[in-house]
C-alpha cells in the first residue's frame, strides 16, 4: 500500500506540474499581449506626432494628407487578432473537444 502511495503522489505532482506549465504559458502571454498593447500604442501616437508636425496643425483643405492611418489600421487588427488569441481562446480545450469527437466516432 506504501509503494502504491508514493506512486499516487508522484503521478500527482507531474500533473499539478503540467497544470502549472499550462497556466504560465497563458500568463505569460497575456502579460506579453498587455505588452504590445502599450508598444503599439507609442508607436501610433508617435506616427500621429510626426504628421501633425509635418502639417503644421492646420486642419481643412490645405491639410497633408493623413498617412499615419494605413499603419493604425494595420497594426490595431493584428492587436485584435492578438487579444483575442490570447484572452478568448483556449487552443487545449479545442483540442480536447476534437480529440473526443474523433473517439466517440471511432467507436
Amino acid at each position: 500500500m506504501k509503494y502504491f502511495n508514493q506512486i499516487w503522489d508522484t503521478i500527482k505532482t507531474v500533473c499539478m506540474e503540467q497544470r502549472d506549465e499550462q497556466l504560465w504559458k497563458i500568463a505569460k502571454k497575456r502579460a506579453n499581449t498587455k505588452r504590445n498593447g502599450l508598444v503599439y500604442l507609442t508607436i501610433v501616437v508617435f506616427l500621429w506626432i510626426i504628421w501633425l508636425s509635418n502639417n503644421d496643425f492646420t486642419f481643412g483643405k490645405n491639410m497633408i494628407y493623413a498617412w499615419p492611418k494605413w499603419p493604425t489600421l494595420a497594426l490595431s487588427i493584428a492587436y485584435v487578432f492578438e487579444y483575442i488569441d490570447a484572452f478568448y481562446r483556449d487552443n487545449d480545450s479545442l483540442i480536447q473537444k476534437e480529440y473526443e469527437k474523433l473517439k466517440n466516432k471511432n467507436n
